[in-house]
């Protein structure tokens, strides 16, 4: 699929036990002020519902927006999954080439699950081996419980603050969580694993964040590489380098 237009989704599904291979999804565009640009959105519907998404290529996938946030214009995504309930078998995001999700909201990866008023759902992922290159929001973003993220290498291109980038992997609700094993190269100008709470009474538990290398980074990076603000209990930070 190449499509410069104003296609808001190139592919859309929703439906039980799908794979999702073997496509190329490249300059997916919205211009300012219109809609969004994902290029592979899942909505799950069933409980025991799973998909396997792998060995995709996306590159370029721009929504302008309209420079105001979290209102549903100017979201870039390459893979988006979404649920409103737990659901109890595991889905697959792997192998995948992901090349610039930019944008007002530039998020390679979204997994979320949630009744929209504050309740996070069950949503097991495996988020593996994926390359993911250059995002203007995050790189890996989760509004659920149990997303494993594991063997990715992360890396962004810029050599300017692009403005609205916020972290490589950022867990920002929910909880059983494990970041493993991944590789951050040059992921500049924000935090590369973070999960903050928003207060006491927002928990967010049982994060591990192991084996991981954080590598390219320097002056100009002030987040905190690491940063679990959980509120929480049980938060495993183990093996990590961080280079420098």
């Amino acid at each position: 699929v190449e499509c410069n237009n104003k296609i808001g989704v190139a592919i859309q599904v929703q439906a039980d036990a799908c794979e999702i291979t073997n496509c190329d999804i490249r300059n997916l565009y919205q211009p300012a002020n219109q809609w969004k640009a994902i290029g592979i959105e899942v909505r799950f519907e069933g409980n025991d519902w799973s998909i396997l998404v792998a060995n995709n290529v996306f590159d370029t996938i721009n929504a302008v927006g309209d420079s105001t946030g979290s209102n549903g214009v100017g979201l870039s995504r390459a893979v988006v999954l979404s649920a409103t309930a737990d659901v109890t078998k595991t889905s697959i995001v792997a192998n995948n080439i992901i090349t610039s999700v930019i944008g007002e909201e530039g998020d390679s990866v979204v997994v979320i699950s949630s009744n929209g008023a504050g309740t996070y759902y069950d949503f097991p992922v495996l988020i593996a081996n994926n390359a993911i290159t250059t995002w203007t929001r995050r790189g890996v973003k989760t509004q659920s419980n149990k997303a494993v993220v594991k063997n990715n290498t992360f890396r962004n291109t810029f050599t300017s603050n692009p403005g609205n980038l916020q972290h490589a992997v950022s867990l920002v609700q929910g909880g059983d969580h494990v970041v493993d094993g991944n590789v951050f190269i040059n992921c500049r100008y924000a935090g590369q694993v973070v999960a903050i709470a928003a207060s006491a009474g927002e928990r967010v538990d049982n994060i591990t964040v192991t084996n991981n290398v954080i590598t390219d980074i320097g002056a100009e990076t002030t987040n905190v590489p690491i940063y679990l603000k959980t509120f929480g209990e049980n938060v495993v930070v183990t093996g990590n380098k961080i280079l420098c």
